[in-house]
Parts: C-alpha cells; sequence; structure tokens
C-alpha cells in the first residue's frame, strides 16, 4: 500500500534470517529461560455481538484489570489468504495472559496498531472490522475491554474508516477516511467524539494514490501526527482546530517513528534521509513547529536496508530514548536527550518492536526461527519470556498500559 514497504520488507528479511540463538552468551547469563510454549486460555465466552457491528470480532471481557499490562497483537495464518488477529493482554507479575479480542481478516488488510487504537487508560480499542460476513461495513468500531461491548462509533459506507487513533485525555479519535473513487482513494484526515458526536474533517484528501496515514498525537491533544504517503511517508503535525500542519517534519518508517511528552523537549522522533534510506537520525523538538535538533545520526546502507532507525520512545522517568537499530542484525538503543554516544541494551535475540514500563523497564517482542513470537522484559541486566508461542504464530505489535 504504501512506498515505503519494499524497505520495510528487506529490513524484514534480513531479520529473519538471520541464525537462531542456541543458547545465551556469558554477557547474557541472566537471561531468563523461556517457559514452555503455551497459548493462554480465553478468560471467558465471547461476548454477543451487535450483528450491524460484529465484522467477524469476538470480545472476551477483561474485567477490572490492576498493575501494568502489555497489549501485544497476535497474527496466525488461516485458509482463503487470511489472518486469524488477537489482541493478549499480558500482566508483568506473570500470571496468565488473557485474550480479549480475536478477529478473522483479510491479509492485505491493516493490523492492529495498539499504541494508538488502544485508549490511554487501557479500557477501549477503537478497531476497523474486518470486512468478512453480512456485517462487514467501512466504519469502526469501539470495543469496551472490560465489559465486552461493542459499539459502532463510526459508518464510513462508501467511504472506508481507517487507522483510528486515541486523544491523550480519551475524548476524541483521529483517523483517516478512504474513497472509493478509481484513482483517487483518499478522503484526508478525520476526528470524531468518543460517544460518535462531533465528526468532522481536518484536512482534506490528496490526489492520485496518495494516502493519509495516522501515526497518533501530540501529549497536549493540539496536534495529530500524520503523513500523506506515497513513495515516502513525511511525518508532520495538524492542528486538530484549525487544520494547519506544520512540523516537526522527516521521513518515517514503520508505524510509530516518534514519541511525544508534555515536558520539553516534547518531541523525538527517527528519521531517515529519504523514502529509500540514506542518512538515519534521533531528532527532538520542543514542540510543534519548533525547530529540530539531530541528537545523533549514521549513515545507512540503503541496498542493504541496514542500518534503519524506528520506534522513537522517551522514558518515563528519565530524559532518556529508547529506539530500534534494525537491520542484519536488530539491537535496542538508548541515547541521552543532550546527545553523545547510545548505548546498546544487551538482550538475547533480534528486537523488532519495543516500549517503555512504567518503571524504566523495557518491553519487546524478538524473533524466533525468523518470526517474531516471543514477548520479553529486561531491566538492563536481566531479560525475562513474558509470552511465546508456536512459530506458525507471530507478534506484531505491543503497548503498555497501567491501571490502578
Amino acid at each position: 500500500m504504501f512506498g515505503v514497504r519494499p524497505l520495510l520488507c528487506a529490513v524484514l528479511l534480513l531479520t529473519s534470517c538471520a541464525a537462531p540463538i542456541a543458547a545465551p552468551s556469558p554477557i547474557a547469563s541472566a537471561i531468563a529461560t523461556p517457559a514452555p510454549t503455551q497459548v493462554p486460555t480465553p478468560s471467558a465466552t465471547p461476548t454477543p455481538l451487535p450483528s450491524a457491528a460484529s465484522g467477524g470480532i469476538e470480545v472476551f471481557a477483561t474485567g477490572q484489570l490492576h498493575g501494568s499490562y502489555v497489549w501485544v497483537i497476535r497474527e496466525e495464518f488461516a485458509a482463503q489468504d487470511r489472518v486469524t488477529e488477537s489482541v493478549y493482554a499480558v500482566p508483568l507479575d506473570e500470571s496468565p495472559a488473557k485474550m480479549v479480542v480475536r478477529r478473522l481478516r483479510d491479509r492485505q488488510d491493516l493490523g492492529i496498531v495498539p499504541s494508538r487504537q488502544i485508549s490511554p487508560d487501557g479500557t477501549k480499542l477503537a478497531l476497523e472490522p474486518a470486512y468478512l460476513g453480512p456485517a462487514a461495513h467501512d466504519g469502526f468500531v469501539v470495543v469496551d475491554l472490560v465489559n465486552g461491548k461493542v459499539e459502532e462509533l463510526s459508518r464510513g459506507d462508501r467511504q472506508p474508516d481507517a487507522m483510528p487513533a486515541w486523544s491523550p485525555d480519551g475524548t476524541r479519535i483521529a483517523f483517516a477516511r478512504r474513497q472509493t473513487t478509481p484513482g483517487s482513494p483518499d478522503d484526508g484526515l478525520w476526528v470524531i467524539n468518543a460517544d460518535g458526536s462531533g465528526i468532522r474533517r481536518v484536512l482534506v484528501g490528496s490526489c492520485c494514490a496518495q494516502l493519509t496515514r495516522v501515526y497518533g498525537w501530540t501529549a497536549d491533544g493540539a496536534g495529530i501526527a500524520f503523513a500523506v504517503t506515497f513513495e515516502g511517508a513525511d511525518y508532520s503535525i495538524a492542528n486538530v482546530v484549525t487544520g494547519s500542519v506544520s512540523g516537526p517534519h522527516g521521513q518515517a518508517f514503520g508505524t510509530a517513528p516518534a514519541s511525544w511528552r508534555l515536558k520539553v523537549p516534547q518531541f523525538v522522533g527517527a528519521f531517515s534521509q529519504s523514502d529509500k534510506g540514506g542518512e538515519q537520525r534521533i531528532e527532538i523538538a520542543d514542540g510543534i513547529g519548533a525547530p529540530p535538533r539531530t541528537i545523533f545520526h549514521e549513515a545507512s546502507d540503503a541496498a542493504n536496508a541496514d542500518a534503519l532507525l524506528f520506534n522513537a520512545r522517551w522514558s518515563p522517568i528519565a530524559d532518556e530514548i529508547l529506539y530500534i537499530r534494525a537491520g542484519r542484525q536488530g539491537k535496542l538503543m538508548l541515547v541521552s536527550a543532550t546527545g553523545g554516544t547510545p548505548t546498546e541494551v544487551r538482550i538475547d535475540g533480534q528486537p523488532f518492536k519495543a516500549e517503555w514500563l512504567p518503571d524504566g523497564r523495557i518491553a519487546f517482542i524478538t524473533v524466533s526461527n525468523g518470526i517474531g513470537s516471543v514477548l520479553n522484559v529486561t531491566d538492563r541486566t536481566k531479560q525475562t519470556v513474558l509470552l511465546s508461542f508456536q512459530p506458525s504464530a507471530s507478534f506484531t505489535d505491543l503497548a503498555v498500559r497501567a491501571y490502578p
């Protein structure tokens, strides 16, 4: 769909070709041994869904959660070029994981990005229903993860809605709207209140084969991070009230290239010189429209997709940035907001998704036998496996939420 996909596919191919690690190295001697592979049992009977909003979705209510959880997305190939996509809530106290949402979708349709689709309080999931069956439609629904209810929020009908992203206060959802008009599929950037009211367009659609991609919101809720994609993805910020577009700008790869916080500097992002690769940069900025400052850069061999920088994330407890250095050997990296030489977080396995935990530990997905199927946590000295699956299934993304 997007022009960056060939380069991203090259990264994943290089990652999948890495030889499996037979045993922990001496440096990783503190790494915990993975528990026997086991598919968690759903916590309840699937909740009956309204036929108008089912779209192939099953929900297993969580009830009230407490403590910190990693939400992880699991995919497994199904018949007829489809994918079974499941959402798991994984507690950090090593108690059993819970499968909360399951759906069947076409393999080429968009997968769930939990960092933008799970509400900030961790109780709701904004989801594009799969376009399968008589109840399928082109809008999106909100799944109440606590009680299992599903509410149709937006019905696109002839204008499909995609990439929903919650605002920081959980009161609004940004999304991209598509058109069925041949040669002009984009209908711009939209926003809707969480109760289904107040739907309006923030930015008009782009011409030709370009598409609007939604990344998320700024921490203060004033801007929506987006890109208009074709052969590249130029990260930008749209003012949610006026629709004016400003920076920080940069060529971005992946579903979540940047993060925002309220403290100055507010922004950090991982950018590339161009959509074909080139120099890789970690940049920070004081706020919306503020000039960016490069705190780290390195050359990249675009022909071999080595290295590419992804997934820049502010630490919740320090002026420190986590990012992934992808290539022949993927690495978790840390760099100070003031710059300097990055340091590697020594782990066992090839990482391709990572997020901070509230206490400063790191949750991340690693590749096993060429597939991302192990969810881990590290405190930088000890690595613990939280959840793993048979190689036929893969983890595709994760997010972290904390509960009272």
